[in-house]
Order: structure tokens, then C-alpha cells, then sequence
């Protein structure tokens, strides 16, 4: 909730305000049977695998078990262990992506410095043409092949992709650093992967195209792409995950009990709801911006359909934090790759105000204009932008965007009426504050979050706010 209390006069901006409602930084609680971080790096590296063959999983298997890693495996043992956290339970997890190893052969390649895993059983015997080295599967509905060229017929192949995107998923595109990333749907259902990296002043080019039955390979090819010398997708011989998979030995026939004496069965645990909302935004298909205050000191946190988002990285001195969902979304804020908001400009903040009051429980994404009423005469981080678009309790983390759909800043505070009524006699009139998108892109980059490439036309909210917009924008509750 916004409130006001007495505080020191400028530049302690943020003191001048009691931040929205806070989120949790980490997860629920694991079982302490078993922890993946206690595991060997191949063993971490095999059940990311798993997890991106049963569909929980997108990121790179690395081995780095982190807030995404931890977010996949919660989620599938939720849904097909029944919430069970012992070891045993990852046996059918484990099981199924073994079977997909051993059947078609998937094999760890090395190509100079950068590793890929296929599944060379399938795909037979590679095909070499000039600068193409392709492997095919017999019926064709899997392709991989290795592309050597320049940067411009680099990007030609990019921007060709980005140009037949057909749906319905979203087109993705990242650069950056001598890499660049696309990943498209065709009319025809195939699903495209190109992803280029500059090897010596050679930009190599490794792309993979799947029909929809072959997609959890291309994921999981995808996924394995990495720099160094990667490891067998396979437990580690000896280790935990290795010794899940053999079966375990019939038990013995064992005396039934005495029944047990009966008693009453205790009473099921109260279901808390949550303590607190505020808001956040996709900047990509995974990962949600909201504020730093929103995510402090909470067990869970949850968007409104109960799935589950965890915490990469926050600043509270920029009050700022991304977050990893476990749900993908199609839509996404654009966050533009230079500029920032400029006095007078006229904004839009978006968001869910006053959530858990009756009045409000049936309202949806709230919208509010104003401009850029004043910038920090020294720029520097976590100094905010102060804006007059009203904001209320919940509004926190939610995107400012400019008439043209792109994000300028993130709502982070209001100025305290308390505060202000005390010290001068008066209060406040839509003196509110953002954090700026310049100090949003160096913590993106920072947490090592890939923005996509915007390449569609700006959009125009002076007739309102169209769909994907707002279903870009998301609700967040804290437990």
C-alpha cells in the first residue's frame, strides 16, 4: 500500500514514499532430501535436459542451477510427482528423457569452441555443400545444419526469418556481443531456430528446423547450444540420478501391523492468501520487470493464474528486479535499445491498483495518462523520473510506455501525503515516480536477459491499449 511518513527533504526521493505491496524472492520450499545444487555439473546439466523434454524447462543446459532451474523442476514435480520432493519421485522424469538418449542416439558435437547435442541416430549421416554441413532426419521433419558466412549474409538469413514469421507463437530476435538469436514459426507449421556467433572473424551459423512432432528436439538441441566443451547428455556413471535409474529391487514380503490405535486426523492447514500485489511486465518470452520492493520478503509469488515466477536479480537502490515465469508468454513489451523518457512527454502507466478490495475484484488492467513532469537535474541510479500519470497501491512494478508502446521507465512510488501535509501545509497533486528505462536496460543486461529485437511497427495508444499490450502486462500476488 502507498502511504506517507515523515523523512528526511531531497535527494532521498525514495524515503519520501512507503513502497506498493511486496512479492517474495524465492519459491516455496524444497524438500531437503534432495537439492540439484548438491549434484555433480553433469548430473545439473542431464536434468535441465529433462526438464526441457517434458516441456518445464527453457534456458541453456549449463549446469547452473539457478532461480529458472529450481522454477522447472518445482513445476513438473507439482504437476506429475503430486508435489513430492524426494529423489525417488524424479524417477519417471528421469526415465523418459534416458529412453530419448538411448533411442536415437544423442550425442554431445564439438565444434571448435562451442558444443551441440544431436541426435545423430536419427538423423543420419551428415551431408556436406560447401559452406553447409546439414544432417537431415530420413522423414525430413528434423533438420540441422552448420552455416559459415559473413555478418551481412548473416543477417540476411535473420531478417528472411523475421519477414515469413507466420504464427501463432511470437517471432523472437536478440543481438548482441557478436551473436545474434531468431526463432520463427512458417505457414506450414515448421518451426525455424538460427542462432549466429562470431568465431574468429567467421560467423557461424547453426540453425534447426522442426515440424511441430519433432519440437521437444529442436528445444532440446536448442537448449544444448553453449560455448566449451559440454559434457554427454548422461548421468554420471556412480552418481545419484545414475543409480534413480536402475530398478529398484523387489521388496521383501514384509508382516502386516497391528492396527494402530485410531485417532482424529488433524485439522488441514489454514490456506493464507496473499499478503500483497503489485505489477509486472514481460520484456520476453520468460522473464517479467517489476519492482524491487515488490519482491522483498515473501515466500511465493505468483501471478494471478497461480503460476509461479522466481527472482534473477534485483537493485533496491534502482528498486527494480527481473523475474523468471514459469509461464511463456506471447506477448511482450518492446524495451527500446537507446533513449529514455523526456520532459513533457506524455505517458501511460499501466497497472493493478487497490487489489483485494471488493470494489475492484472484478476490474482488470487499469490505465492512466499524464506526462513527464520532471527529470533528476544529476541522472544516476536510482534517481527516478517524476511523472503526474496517477498511480495507487498496486501500480508498483508496472510499465510507463510512451504513445508509441515502448517502455520508458517502471512505476516505483508516489510522493507521501502525510509527508507533505506536515512539512509545507498542502498535498501533493500527481507527484509520482518511475524508474527510468536507461537503468532498466544496464540491470537486463547485468542479470543477462536477451531482449528481442523490436521489429514491428510503433505502435500508436492514443486510441487505447490493444490486446497484446495488456496481456503483456500481469497481475503478481505475494505469499
Amino acid at each position: 500500500m502507498i502511504a506517507s511518513r515523515p523523512v528526511p527533504a531531497m535527494p532521498a526521493l525514495r524515503a519520501l514514499i512507503l513502497l506498493l505491496a511486496t512479492l517474495p524472492l524465492w519459491l516455496g520450499t524444497s524438500a531437503a532430501a534432495f537439492d540439484p545444487r548438491d549434484l555433480a555439473d553433469q548430473d545439473r546439466r542431464f536434468l535441465q535436459g529433462a526438464l526441457v523434454w517434458s516441456g518445464d524447462y527453457a534456458g541453456i543446459l549449463d549446469g547452473d542451477w539457478g532461480a529458472r532451474s529450481a522454477a522447472a523442476l518445482t513445476r513438473w514435480q507439482g504437476r506429475e510427482a503430486r508435489g513430492r520432493t524426494d529423489p525417488a519421485a524424479l524417477r519417471p522424469l528421469l526415465r523418459t528423457f534416458a529412453a530419448e538418449i538411448d533411442r536415437n542416439g544423442w550425442t554431445v558435437m564439438r565444434l571448435e569452441a562451442f558444443s551441440v547435442a544431436l541426435p545423430l541416430d536419427r538423423l543420419g549421416p551428415p551431408l556436406e555443400d560447401g559452406l553447409t554441413l546439414e544432417y537431415r532426419s530420413a522423414d525430413g521433419g528434423l533438420v540441422f545444419r552448420v552455416l559459415f558466412d559473413d555478418w551481412p549474409g548473416t543477417w540476411e538469413m535473420h531478417d528472411w526469418m523475421m519477414r515469413n514469421h507466420a504464427g501463432p507463437e511470437e517471432a523472437y530476435a536478440a543481438d548482441g556481443r557478436g551473436r545474434a538469436i531468431s526463432a520463427i514459426t512458417l505457414r506450414n507449421g515448421r518451426r525455424v531456430y538460427l542462432r549466429s556467433f562470431d568465431l574468429e572473424g567467421v560467423v557461424v551459423s547453426l540453425q534447426v528446423v522442426a515440424t511441430p512432432a519433432e519440437r521437444r528436439r529442436l528445444d532440446l538441441i536448442a537448449s544444448s547450444m553453449q560455448w566449451g566443451r559440454a559434457p554427454d547428455l548422461r548421468p554420471r556413471p556412480g552418481g545419484p540420478l545414475e543409480r534413480l535409474l536402475r530398478p529398484p529391487p523387489p521388496a521383501a514380503p514384509e508382516r502386516a501391523p497391528p492396527p494402530p490405535a485410531l485417532a482424529a486426523a488433524p485439522p488441514p492447514p489454514a490456506s493464507a492468501g496473499p499478503r500483497g500485489s503489485g505489477t509486472g511486465f514481460y520484456v520476453n518470452a520468460t522473464d517479467v520487470v517489476t519492482a524491487a520492493h515488490v519482491v522483498e520478503g515473501c515466500r511465493r509469488i505468483e501471478q494471478e493464474d497461480g503460476s509461479a515466477l522466481s527472482v534473477l536479480a534485483a537493485d533496491p537502490v534502482s528498486d527494480l528486479a527481473v523475474l523468471a515465469a514459469e509461464r511463456r508468454s506471447a506477448h511482450w513489451l518492446p524495451v527500446p535499445a537507446a533513449g529514455g523518457p523526456r520532459l513533457g512527454e506524455p505517458v501511460l502507466a499501466l497497472g493493478y491498483p487497490f487489489r483485494g478490495l471488493r470494489i475492484t475484484d472484478n476490474q482488470g488492467l487499469a490505465v492512466t495518462t499524464g506526462n513527464v513532469s520532471a527529470l533528476p537535474r544529476v541522472p544516476g541510479p536510482g534517481e527516478p523520473v517524476m511523472i503526474t500519470a496517477p498511480v495507487q497501491p498496486g501500480n508498483s512494478g508496472g510499465p510507463l510506455l510512451g504513445r508509441n508502446g515502448a517502455v520508458l521507465g517502471v512505476v516505483v512510488a508516489k510522493l507521501g501525503a502525510e509527508y507533505t501535509l506536515s512539512e509545507a501545509g498542502v498535498l501533493p497533486e500527481n507527484m509520482n515516480f518511475a524508474t527510468p528505462v536507461s537503468t532498466l536496460r544496464d540491470l537486463l543486461e547485468e542479470a543477462g536477459v536477451a531482449l528481442p529485437r523490436v521489429t514491428k511497427t510503433p505502435l500508436d495508444l492514443s486510441d487505447g491499449i490493444p490486446d497484446p499490450v495488456a496481456e503483456a502486462v500481469v497481475l503478481l500476488l505475494c505469499f
